[in-house]
């Protein structure tokens, strides 16, 4: 639990603190993005199927979004965000590193900062991390040094390096390697075998170990969506970085229509989540309309997909009123997302989040398309 709280609350500072694209930046899109060879004089934003950065320069940070990224040789000057499906990191050196993905390989690595890691399947090697460690996943290895503490929330969990400071770990299974030299105390709380150590293993503080009980277990059953809920927040908040980039306008006046026109934007919402998919499958079954509601279901589930987002900016615009839109955003997807885990009430949130932000979608999108009519621009 306490570790939880630590991943968490920095997880939310994370994007409290995200940096505002105001001034210098580059913005780069598309199917496949290759800037290898190249040096970038502002911050960098990266969304595309594939991306790949060789022998790259960044001269300030890095947001990158791929299904695939391939990195070796590069120098960011400032922190790095990754978010993708496979990540495959050689040689990178940057501040802080945050990382969600579904596999990630990290090494020959030096991360000056901090690492926060949500990934199902993560093995860092030969990676020097000069500040705290956070790694949450199925699969964690870790083979690295450690400058200050290492903390692990994981399935399986295996170290092999080399840790300053403490070490938390829980797992339902831990290995630690012979090459392992960890400066503190070693706690590990588990759920079904105790720890395999090996005889050469060296750690300094002594160790500590505490079994969860299933009845503990089952009332922290939560704990078990983390990585998952990691992964998707980091995504989903790149998602609506790119947005505000692209319709600086568009993004932060739909959220502040939750407020103006509450009562039409819910019923909007209502009407929009129940009545649209019904209209859509008579459409289907006509025959003729197949296309047409193939399309507009890809359509209705991207919304969906968007929905929350405009919520979460409703409440940050609300909670920090004169800031940037990207804080506003950060800070509200970080609140609802914790509200989320909070038995019945989070079910409660999520749902309410999705009428509105469909509602103020719906009710932004019809006056921009009449405002586009009347100026006769279609």
């Amino acid at each position: 639990m306490k570790f939880l709280r630590y991943f968490l609350g920095g997880l939310i500072l994370l994007f409290f603190l995200l940096p505002i694209p105001a001034f210098a930046l580059e913005v780069k899109s598309g199917e496949d993005v290759d800037l290898s060879g190249k040096t970038i004089n502002d911050n960098l934003y990266i969304v595309a199927s594939e991306t790949s950065l060789e022998d790259t320069i960044i001269k300030g940070d890095l947001y990158l979004f791929a299904s695939d990224v391939k990195i070796e040789n590069l120098v960011v000057e400032g922190d790095v965000f990754l978010a993708g499906a496979n990540l495959d990191i050689d040689n990178l050196q940057c501040q802080d590193l945050k990382i969600g993905a579904a596999q990630a390989y990290l090494e020959n690595s030096k991360i000056s900062g901090e690492l926060l890691a949500g990934v199902s399947n993560i093995s860092i090697k030969d990676t020097q991390i000069d500040r705290n460690l956070y790694l949450a996943g199925a699969e964690v290895s870790f083979k690295g040094e450690a400058k200050k503490d290492l903390k692990i929330y994981a399935s399986n969990a295996r170290i092999n390096g080399v840790i300053a400071g403490d070490v938390f770990i829980k797992a339902e299974s831990l290995v630690v390697g012979a090459d392992t030299n960890i400066g503190g105390k070693l706690t590990n709380k588990y759920y079904e075998s105790q720890a395999r150590i090996s005889d050469d293993a060296k750690i300094t503080g002594g160790l500590f170990e505490k079994k969860i009980e299933k009845s503990a277990r089952a009332s922290t059953g939560f704990e078990s969506k983390i990585p998952g809920a990691v992964f998707s927040l980091l995504t989903y908040l790149l998602v609506g970085l790119i947005l505000i980039l692209i319709f600086p306008k568009f993004i932060p006046e739909t959220a502040q229509i939750i407020g103006k026109k509450n009562w039409v934007t819910l019923g909007l919402g209502l009407a929009f989540l129940f009545v649209v998919p019904v209209l859509l499958f008579i459409i289907f079954f006509t025959i003729i309309g197949i296309p047409i509601s193939i399309i507009a279901f890809g359509v209705y589930g991207l919304a969906i997909y968007l929905a929350r987002l405009f919520a979460g900016l409703w409440i940050g615009q609300q909670i920090i009123k004169k800031s940037h839109p990207v804080w506003q955003m950060a800070l509200g997807v970080a609140i609802l997302t914790a509200l989320y885990f909070i038995p019945i009430i989070g079910g409660l949130v999520k749902f309410v989040a999705l009428v509105f932000g469909l509602g103020a979608l719906t009710l932004k999108s019809y006056e921009f398309l009449a405002d586009i009519r009347k100026k006769k621009m279609v």
